[in-house]
């Protein structure tokens, strides 16, 4: 019996895509764009996607139960493919308003994300 056997590690098609494309990134690729998540998100990219821990052993770390830890993974891969492919066939949004914070690249989908009711006018 393998140490990863009780993990909660199913994904949707969308998201095993997802997985799929991130595995592809070099580590120093991957890395960036884990620093480049949301705070909150980054310390579970980066004890899965980066140092390959498992889901049990992070989320014990992290004092946090499983199905939060893969909504994290989830949000986190997402965000990741955004980051290094644009958006994705059909989405016209890009990342949308909540994905990131902090980016120094700005928002590439001409969004004023940081515009509050006032500024409009």
């Amino acid at each position: 019996m393998r140490a990863d056997d009780f993990d909660l590690d199913v994904i949707d098609a969308e998201d095993a895509h997802r997985e799929h494309l991130v595995a592809a990134l070099t580590a120093a690729d991957l890395e960036a764009s884990i620093a480049r998540l949301p705070h909150d998100l980054q310390a579970a990219a980066t004890g899965v996607l980066l140092q390959g821990r498992t889901y049990s052993d992070v989320s014990q770390e992290l004092g946090i139960r499983q199905p939060e830890l893969v909504r994290a993974l989830h949000r986190s891969r997402a965000i990741i493919v955004r980051l290094n492919a644009g958006p994705l066939e059909g989405d016209t949004q890009g990342v949308t308003q909540g994905e990131t914070h902090g980016d120094a690249g700005g928002d590439t989908a001409g969004n004023n994300v940081g515009n509050t009711a006032g500024d409009a006018a």
